[in-house]
């Protein structure tokens, strides 16, 4: 009974929005991550959808946008180095 009872709301809600994003993903270009996604969603098709629950089912789509620029890290308390070049920054 339980093999052949039908799939619940949430699944097949579920299931539409994985589909949904798989397509804005494509139309990205493979670029959208998951805030762009979940903006797209909520503002160019009006989809209600938390942000988490488009995380999850693109972690579970296997779907990953493109990584963001890379930061630096800066450590407290490391002295920088002196300035070897002499460079002279006064305001005009």
């Amino acid at each position: 009974r339980y093999k052949r009872r039908a799939m619940s709301k949430t699944a097949l809600r579920r299931q539409w929005l994985t589909g949904l994003i798989r397509e804005i993903h494509i139309a990205s270009r493979g670029t959208y991550g998951t805030r762009r996604v979940h903006a797209e969603l909520t503002t160019a098709m009006e989809v209600q959808v938390s942000s988490r629950l488009v995380s999850v089912l693109m972690t579970q789509a296997g779907i990953y946008g493109l990584p963001g620029p890379a930061r630096v890290k800066r450590m407290r308390g490391v002295v920088t180095s002196d300035d070897l070049v002499n460079r002279k920054f006064h305001r005009l």
